[in-house]
């Protein structure tokens, strides 16, 4: 037992040094207070390391025999670097993915589905560096062992004095402190994050995965604030669409690209000159959003006119085989040639089992694109990659042979995705290395898009063409703490750009409508004067009299869901029954939410809990 306990203290004392490898502590404090500051938020550690001794000592208690002693300490031992091994990951994942690993990240990253999370791993640059932690606990913890064996135990009277006297001082330690555990957690939810337990963070989101329905109740009674109605048009911008002589649609999908980088949403980074050279045969749709920041939910969503799953689950993962009618099948069945031309691996996520029976005649991945320029990633749904601009050959060489026939095409782009792909020298943007590597990758998707638009017009095809440049959710780069995509539903995350490109009917005007991912495929096809599809979901950005509405949601690291109409941005935090409303037309990068009486907030929860509730309801059929 004596082994046991000092292994647990040296285990202890490694996992409070990781701690602070993540912990940022701002205020100034001695090097005690420091320290003392490190235990507390060290708290979830020290539990699980004394549940962990406090159950093993117990079975050494009643194991009498020696054989089952050892295999105790073994076990112990294996659980121990478990433990260790969580929190050394975490080290690395916390500054990528904005929190401890939990099991939605998990199923997230597809790592049982595809081998990409463990090959890119093995391959990458983190890989020495983890190893080098890994090792030097592993070391750490055999000397802890080793130096058990020789020292020699005190008196059991000496052994039970200094324990209860380490107890009752780390009591009263954490029950004066501990409320500034709470108080961090409602009000920096960044640094909330940083503090936890990876190991606690694991268990209790399989929990609550489990009982997922129970998290996402919202009661709504006694409330009798009558309901704003956001019916209408929000300009008086008309167009006559009637003839419009388009044959073709392609849409070109900036991955993690949100609005803020794109011209003609007052972006302050002038990295897209291509696209900017064409804003002059543009419509800019002003606000619409991704209904969640990943890739596959946006796939699903505007291939199908239809809201996600509001879960850490993807419809796409869970039915890949899913019978709904999406626009590719309904442009495959009006005589089209379709195609779908992808620079990553579609076999993430089972995007490829999706789509094989989505109507389309090619589709072409990093897998089967012949390429000389290959990217590779660390990152989930990445792996190996191929250069955009040859996507823009694969293209080219498919539409030779269908020239003379109507086509509908998705060129879906990888290069801005984290770590983000340059192929070249990088150009100075900014100071923040992170960005300015995906300003650079941005550029490169804009050559690729001016190849695009280049080809279009040499092949007299941009008259006849719509091209479709949409974001299929955001990326952060600390705006509100966080980086990355997934974990939070701010204007960086889900706010994407909508631009229509034809030199017929555009000429540089900015539609102001509220949208999403879902109305996309009616807006198209009311470009194209052709009815669409009773079930979906979304409605023409062009209507009069739509519902200007957008929906969101994340379930990366909290279950998070949100709205936003003409005037204001609401964010609902279920775990925590925290709602913040921002002014968004007077605060458009969210920087102070508005104080809100029970009443006022009601509108905002009966919108948020009345399209919660149909979405539960609608999946709860499939």
């Amino acid at each position: 037992m004596k082994r046991l306990l000092y292994f647990s203290m040296c285990l202890l004392v490694l996992l409070i040094v990781l701690k602070s490898m993540v912990v940022e502590i701002d205020q100034p404090v001695s090097s005690v207070g420091y320290w003392l500051l490190l235990l507390l938020f060290s708290f979830g550690e020290m539990q699980i390391v004394f549940l962990m001794a406090l159950l093993f000592c117990l079975l050494f208690l009643v194991s009498r025999k020696l054989y089952y002693q050892k295999v105790l300490l073994i076990v112990y031992g294996i659980i121990s670097l478990a433990v260790l091994f969580l929190s050394i990951v975490n080290v690395f994942a916390l500054p990528i993915v904005n929190g401890p690993i939990n099991y939605q990240m998990i199923y997230y990253s597809d790592i049982f589905g595809s081998t990409y999370i463990l090959d890119t791993f093995f391959y990458s640059e983190i890989v020495r560096e983890f190893i080098i932690y890994l090792s030097a606990g592993l070391l750490l913890l055999i000397f802890a062992f080793w130096a058990g064996l020789k020292i020699q135990a005190g008196s059991r009277k000496s052994e039970l004095g200094w324990g209860l006297a380490c107890l009752v001082f780390f009591t009263i330690y954490f029950m004066y402190h501990f409320p500034k555990i709470g108080k961090i957690q409602q009000e920096d939810t960044w640094a909330y994050q940083r503090i936890q337990s990876p190991v606690q963070v694991l268990v209790t989101s399989y929990w609550e995965s489990s009982n997922e329905a129970s998290k996402l109740v919202l009661d709504m009674e006694n409330y009798t604030t009558e309901l704003p109605d956001f019916r209408g048009s929000l300009d008086e911008l008309n167009f006559n669409l009637e003839g419009s002589g388009i044959n073709n649609v392609i849409v070109f999908v900036l991955e993690s690209v949100s609005a803020e980088y794109v011209p003609g949403y007052d972006s302050v980074y002038h990295v897209m000159p291509n696209l900017s050279k064409h804003m002059d045969q543009a419509l800019v749709f002003s606000d619409v959003y991704a209904h969640n920041p990943n890739t596959t939910n946006s796939l699903y969503a505007m291939l199908g006119s239809v809201y996600p799953m509001i879960s850490y689950k993807n419809a796409i993962v869970e039915n890949p085989y899913l019978q709904w009618p999406t626009i590719s099948k309904y442009f495959k069945d009006q005589g089209y040639h379709t195609s779908f031309f992808n620079t990553s691996d579609n076999t993430y996520s089972k995007v490829n089992e999706f789509l094989s029976i989505r109507g389309f005649d090619q589709i072409m991945d990093s897998n089967n694109m012949p390429c000389e320029d290959t990217l590779f990633s660390e990152a989930e749904g990445v792996g190996m990659g191929k250069a955009e601009g040859c996507m823009i050959d694969a293209f080219t060489t498919w539409n030779r042979e269908h020239i003379s026939s109507p086509f509908f095409s998705v060129l879906w782009t990888i290069q801005t995705h984290w770590p983000y792909f340059v192929f070249d020298e990088e150009e100075d943007y900014v100071e923040k290395k992170g960005l300015n590597t995906f300003l650079n990758a941005l550029r490169q998707s804009d050559e690729a898009l001016g190849e695009l638009l280049d080809y279009l017009k040499m092949s007299d095809q941009d008259s006849s063409t719509l091209v479709v440049v949409v974001g299929d959710h955001g990326e952060a780069f600390g705006q509100h703490g966080n980086n990355g995509h997934g974990a939070d539903l701010y204007e960086e995350s889900v706010k994407i750009p909508l631009l229509f490109l034809n030199p017929k009917l555009f000429s540089g005007q900015t539609k102001k409508v509220v949208g999403s991912h879902i109305d996309l495929i009616p807006t198209v096809l009311d470009v194209l004067n052709m009815p669409t599809e009773p079930v979906w979901q979304g409605e023409s950005l062009f209507h009069k009299d739509r519902n200007q509405l957008a929906y969101f949601f994340s379930t990366f690291n909290e279950y998070m869901i949100g709205m936003r109409s003409p005037d204001h941005k609401a964010i609902y935090n279920l775990y925590q029954n925290k709602l913040e409303v921002y002014d968004i037309q007077n605060d458009p990068y969210e920087i102070k939410a508005l104080k809100l009486s029970k009443e006022e907030e009601y509108p905002f929860l009966y919108f948020l809990s009345t399209w919660l509730n149909d979405n539960k309801e609608f999946y709860a059929g499939y």
